[in-house]
């Protein structure tokens, strides 16, 4: 043999008998192999390396038949159980390792730790089963509670249409744009939370935003048509910058279960601020909606609107659900007559407070500026937590929340002129006590004076007027004069006067709480605050004038009682904790004790009142006053009439006086005014509901509740309808300009039927208004 000697490991299986003298081979991987004895009892696997000599052609030919055999197959296993059936929807990799047909995942697959177990909880929430049985299939959860509300288990199931049309919830109710739902993030969160549910596109939340639109208003007006629901508008217009006018409408009611409501019914473009066409918008609204039982209109206090309440009333007159000839409809807007009392006062000191807002403007104009000033506000130990900010000037309420904030900052002020040069650059701080003064003659404020006249009649020319005229006022711009020590006290001036109109504003702005009821007092507030101030000029002649220029208007408004909505007086009537007394006792705050006066008001709403009950009283009680009628006929009938049956005159006169004593008690009976006016009055505390108390007594006093329902719906402020526009410009921002008309309603609209009180902040992207191919009907497919 050559002498080549290769070296190779057999494995050979053998099988021995217990007992047995021989042995048998089992298997046997070598070319050429021969039988061994057994050595071993039992069954054993032994391995056994074996170094055989073969020569160099026995080496080659090996080599060849190696290299050309296929790879060696699996050993095959040996015949056990039945293979489970999810074996069907998985791979075996190896051994111990499965991958899932669906999805793609390896599990562990060992016998001992795994097994099939793993496999069947994996196809119970594989995403791509498609033989996941689900449909149905609710979970139990806890879900968020709502506010007021306690958390409690409930079961609950997906839900593609649910899912989809809470989508385009989420977007409408948090004012979201609609190219959200194409975000990479949105789409990773929502593939997360449940991967079954498949992300529309932003034109496809577009046209549910739509679909959604329509069904809603069609079950509004459902609810109105089928409740006969009596209701009260508010409204408000607006000119955005592109020059489109805006018209907002807002209804007010309070439900069956007596919970004050508002829906905003319309936002459209409106040709013009005009009264009538204000009033034919109304008109058409209320037509569309099937609102024919309107009762009050709260509008801003201009000649427009009186135009639009005539043109109003001459249509409502003739609806079924006028009551009293629709002589109570108009109701003057509060928050925009205390806004024209407190106007003239802030303008007596308007130089002063132009003053304050320049500083303001200039700390707050950078972050180098704004350090600098907490800086010093530290070192005068100052805190800073409620820090300055900018006013919008065509806003009293925030005029009077800037002063409130900068007035306990008046040595920082100081301090910054010590520290800060270029403070000192831009201001002069030569104390003049003549130019301090108010001056009532000038009706504007110029803080920086950049205007600038133009000369020149071409265009170029004019351009290159603009950037000469633009440098001179860099190089030459006069230096502002700082707050006066005299501004600072006019400030806190005005601050303490204007206090009790900013508390009252906030109290008539709430839009979910019922505030007709509380309209005397607050008004009994304002009014003993000016009388208190203005009788205080030997100790502060500032704000005795003050308190005098807006005293004279208040009274132009609310001085008597044929300037204002008898409503009002109804309605603190209507409250059961005041009833006559309260009214009488706010009547001699408002007319400073005069008895003759308060006497003759007092009166003449009693009667007013009287009628208003008299007509709900033939609107509501049809039925029972043709029955009452019909008793009290037959009654009366045998004053005349004598039975010739009757043979006992006794009895029969004892009968015929019984019939006339129940008649003389029936013909004068108290009604429910009547009664719930001598009722005791409630106790009064803070946690008393008016409306609860007249849901409990509305079996007492069924037709003066309804009444009371409709009269404490009536807000005294118009901001309900005003919150529907940016807070402070009133304007259309960019964003919300670049959408349609219809979709801006539809957003508004819908928002406020799906949710609570909004603003129109928009983020919203361009969406073309291509709603033709919009199938009526469909739904969240």
């Amino acid at each position: 043999m050559a002498g080549n000697v290769t070296h190779m490991k057999c494995t050979f299986i053998i099988k021995a008998m217990i007992g047995s003298s021989s042995a048998s081979l089992s298997s046997c991987k070598m070319a050429n192999a021969s039988p061994f004895p057994s050595t071993a009892a039992g069954y054993a696997d032994v391995t056994l390396s074996i170094t055989p000599q073969v020569d160099a052609t026995q080496e080659t030919q090996a080599t060849q038949q190696a290299t050309q055999d296929p790879a060696p197959e699996v050993v095959p296993k040996k015949k056990g159980k039945t293979r489970s059936k999810v074996w069907n929807d998985f791979i075996r990799i190896s051994e111990e390792k499965a991958q899932c047909k669906h999805c793609q995942k390896k599990l562990q697959t060992h016998s001992r730790g795994n097994g099939t177990s793993s496999m069947k909880t994996h196809l119970g929430t594989c995403p791509e089963n498609p033989n996941k049985k689900l449909k149905g299939q609710k979970s139990l959860v806890f879900p968020p509670p709502r506010p007021g509300q306690s958390s409690q288990l409930v079961a609950v199931s997906y839900d593609k249409d649910m899912c989809r049309r809470r989508l385009t919830e989420f977007v409408v109710i948090d004012e979201l744009p609609f190219r959200i739902v194409e975000g990479e993030g949105f789409r990773r969160y929502y593939e997360q939370l449940e991967p079954r549910f498949k992300v529309p596109s932003r034109m496809t939340i577009y046209r549910d935003l739509l679909i959604m639109y329509k069904d809603e208003k069609e079950k509004l007006k459902k609810y109105f048509k089928e409740s006969k629901q009596r209701v009260s508008l508010t409204t408000d217009t607006w000119t955005s910058p592109n020059n489109f006018n805006y018209m907002c409408v807002t209804v007010h009611f309070i439900d069956i279960h007596w919970k004050l409501q508002k829906r905003i019914i319309l936002f459209c473009l409106i040709k013009g601020h005009t009264g009538e066409e204000i009033g034919k918008m109304l008109e058409k609204c209320l037509l569309d909606w099937g609102l024919e039982d309107l009762f009050g209109v709260t509008l801003e206090n201009v000649s427009a609107n009186s135009v639009t309440i005539e043109y109003l009333q001459t249509s409502v007159i003739n609806w079924t659900g006028a009551v009293v000839r629709a002589q109570y409809m108009q109701v003057r807007c509060v928050a925009h007559v205390l806004a024209l009392v407190v106007k003239d006062a802030v303008l007596l000191y308007h130089k002063s407070v132009g003053r304050i807002r320049s500083v303001i403007k200039f700390v707050t104009g950078s972050p180098y500026r704004l350090a600098k000033f907490k800086e010093c506000a530290s070192l005068e130990k100052i805190d800073c937590k409620k820090m300055v900010f900018l006013d919008v000037k065509t806003r009293w309420n925030a005029t009077y929340l800037m002063l409130e904030a900068a007035i306990p900052y008046e040595k920082v002020f100081k301090r910054l002129e010590r520290e800060d040069k270029s403070f000192r650059s831009k201001y002069i701080f030569k104390e003049s006590e003549s130019e301090a003064l108010p001056n009532t003659d000038d009706d504007t404020v110029v803080i920086d004076n950049e205007d600038y006249y133009l000369s020149s009649s071409s265009e170029s020319e004019c351009e290159g007027d603009v950037s000469r005229k633009k440098n001179i006022k860099k190089k030459n711009k006069p230096r502002h004069h700082a707050p006066y020590a005299a501004d600072w006290s006019y400030a806190r001036c005005l601050v303490k006067c204007l206090k009790i109109f900013f508390d009252v504003t906030v109290k008539f702005s709430a839009s979910v709480q019922v505030t007709s009821h509380e309209f005397l007092w607050q008004l009994a507030l304002i009014h003993e605050q000016l009388v208190r101030l203005r009788d205080k000029g030997n100790r502060d002649p500032h704000i005795s004038r003050m308190a005098e220029i807006m005293f004279r208007k208040y009274n132009a408004y609310w001085g008597d009682y044929e300037d204002m909505n008898s409503v009002m007086y109804f309605a603190k009537l209507l409250d059961p904790r005041e009833k006559e007394s309260g009214l009488k006792f706010d009547l001699e705050c408002l007319y400073e004790k005069d008895d003759f006066r308060v006497t003759t008001v007092l009166k003449a709403v009693k009667q007013d009142m009287g009628r208003l009950y008299d007509e709900y009283t033939s609107m509501y009680s049809n039925a029972n006053a043709e029955e009452g009628t019909g008793s009290t006929a037959v009654a009366g009938v045998d004053d005349m009439v004598v039975s010739v049956q009757e043979e006992n005159i006794e009895d029969m006169l004892e009968s015929r006086k019984k019939r006339r004593r129940m008649n003389v008690h029936s013909t004068h009976p108290k009604s429910e005014l009547e009664r719930y006016l001598l009722d005791d009055c409630e106790a009064s505390t803070r946690e008393f509901d008016i409306l609860a108390w007249w849901q409990a007594n509305s079996t007492k006093y069924k037709v003066l509740s309804l009444m009371a329902k409709d009269i404490l719906a009536i807000p005294v402020s118009s901001v309900a309808s005003e919150s529907a526009f940016s807070t402070g410009k009133r304007i259309l921002t960019p964003w919300r300009r670049s959408l349609s008309a219809r979709t801006v309603e539809a957003l508004l609209c819908t928002q406020s039927w799906l949710q609570k009180p909004i603003s129109l902040d928009f983020l919203c992207d361009y969406v073309p208004d291509n709603n033709s191919n919009i199938e009526d009907g469909a739904g969240y497919r």
